[in-house]
């Protein structure tokens, strides 16, 4: 439970200081040595190495997927009965296997600079889902555009795109989890967010 005022907003706190040390962005820099020609088994095509935050994010924006699709199943049925008993334990899944990524992803070494953006994105969307705040998502919802450049790649290459694509989506997940009664929907008071602690990380 969040007990100290605004600390629901320590990801994007996080997120202004973590840096990644120049040796770990050296170790990632794909250089190709052997040329196109020269085997026909293992051709390069300019690709960049997966690093583990990378590998991990795709199935992140599947178990979000699969959690959004359960939960907006279950607020069409009644969520007591018995009958739907499977339907809630099929919710829990979902949310648990939400919950393993993302702590995989946020303990994860980050092996590139374009991993930072996802983890960041990682860190935001675990705050958000588990806080026992009962408004904590839709604050942190309604304030992540101002927070933008915090969760982008910065980068040009062909592993900077994928990264950006996936944040995309991500992005797309956040708006889909925001209609979700589970995380406020439409009981969001906009009002509330006047004056509300975080503000001056916008500045």
């Amino acid at each position: 439970m969040i007990t100290e005022q605004g600390q629901e907003f320590a990801p994007l706190t996080l997120a202004l200081t973590t840096t990644i040390s120049d040796k770990k962005t050296a170790m990632a820099k794909a250089i190709p040595t052997t040329p196109y020609e020269a085997t026909e088994v293992l051709p390069y095509r300019g690709d960049v190495p997966e690093s583990v935050i990378s590998e991990m994010f795709p199935h992140l924006l599947d178990a979000l997927m699969r959690h959004i699709q359960v939960e907006r199943d279950l607020e069409d049925v009644d969520f007591w009965n018995i009958a739907f008993l499977n339907w809630r334990i099929e919710a829990e899944e979902a949310y648990t296997d939400v919950a393993a990524l993302l702590s995989a992803i946020r303990h994860a070494a980050l092996d590139r600079q374009e991993d930072l953006p996802l983890q960041r994105m990682a860190c935001l969307i675990d705050s958000m889902i588990g806080s026992e705040e009962p408004d904590a998502f839709q604050r942190l919802h309604c304030r992540l555009p101002r927070f933008e450049t915090l969760f982008r790649s910065r980068g040009y290459g062909t592993g900077s795109k994928r990264v950006e694509r996936m944040l995309m989506d991500t992005h797309a997940c956040i708006d889909e989890l925001a209609t979700l009664r589970l995380y406020g929907g439409a009981d969001f008071d906009m009002d509330s967010l006047a004056f509300e602690p975080g503000d001056q990380l916008a500045a």
